[in-house]
Order: C-alpha cells, then structure tokens, then sequence
C-alpha cells in the first residue's frame, strides 16, 4: 500500500469518526432534551379546508289575506284584506276604513297559517241543512285557498277557523 492509498484511508477514518461522535452512537438510547431541540424560524400555518358556501333557506312567499265576516243580529259586513308585508286594512257596512300594521310576530304566525291552509286543501264544510238563525259566516281567502263556514257549522275548518280568530282579535276587536 503506498503512502497515498494510508492518507486517504486515515482521512476517511477521521471523517467518519467524526460524523459519528457528532451524530451520537449507533443506538444510543439517551434522550435529547426540549431544550436542546432547535426551534423553528418560521410558523407553520394550519390547513384549512376552503369554507362551503353557504345555501340561503327556502323562502316562502307572502300571501296576501282576506276576511270577510257578514250577518249576526246587528247585519255584520266586514271585510279586511292583509297584505303580505303585514299591513291591513278594515271596511265595515257603512264603508269607513280603518288601517293597522300587524308586528313581526303576527305577520309570520298569520303567514304560517296561511301555507298550512293552502298546503292541507282545507275545504269550507256542507252547507245542506244548516239554518243559522242570526249567526255570522266566515269567507276567508289565503294565496290559493277560499275556505267559509258560518257560526252554526258543526264542523268547522280547523286552519281557518284559527286564523278567522286571530285576525278578528287583532282587526276587529
């Protein structure tokens, strides 16, 4: 082996030798503490997954309403139309008008009624037979649907019925 081929063994030697006391040895077990782990220089920023769009709720569109209650002893002829922004509107026999705004909580109650009306095909109840001496009838107009009944009706149309009551109390009253 020539002088050459020794220097470069001996310098691979000292080089590997080197690498390995700076590495630790070969299955070393002693752990490395918190503090002697380097930092990193920049923040690792979370992945986010891109945002869904939100998806607006059906809407369900306003109707306007109409209630027209006639008859009783005193000759009733009372007509209201509400409009769908809750605005409403009262007639009476001798043709004076008198106007209201029903609140927030109303016009969505009266309006949920109205589609429960449309939406079960409610029907006025038979007619055939009914005498109602001095009672009143009902005729109620919601969007699609025109239900009556009068005050003597044995069955009476229970959605219709619910509103006829809410929109005398909060018109007619």
């Amino acid at each position: 082996m020539s002088m050459t081929g020794f220097v470069r063994g001996g310098v691979a030697a000292v080089v590997l030798l080197i690498t390995m006391s700076a590495c630790g040895s070969v299955g070393s077990t002693t752990p490395v503490a918190a503090s002697q782990v380097p930092s990193p220089t920049h923040a690792i920023s979370p992945v986010h997954s891109p945002s869904p769009i939100p998806v607006p709720a059906p809407t369900v569109a306003k109707v306007s309403i109409t209630l027209a209650r006639t008859g009783g002893l005193a000759g009733a002829k009372d007509r209201v139309v509400i409009d769908p922004d809750g605005t409403w509107v009262r007639a009476d026999r001798a043709g004076t008008q008198t106007h209201g705004q029903l609140s927030v909580d109303q016009i969505a109650e009266i309006q949920a009624l109205a589609h429960s009306l449309v939406a079960a095909r409610e029907t006025s109840p038979p007619t055939s037979g009914v005498t109602c001496a001095d009672g009143r009838t009902y005729a109620l107009s919601a969007g699609t649907a025109t239900v009556s009944y009068t005050d003597c009706s044995v069955v009476r149309p229970t959605i219709t019925a619910q509103m006829v009551a809410l929109i005398v109390a909060w018109t007619l009253a």
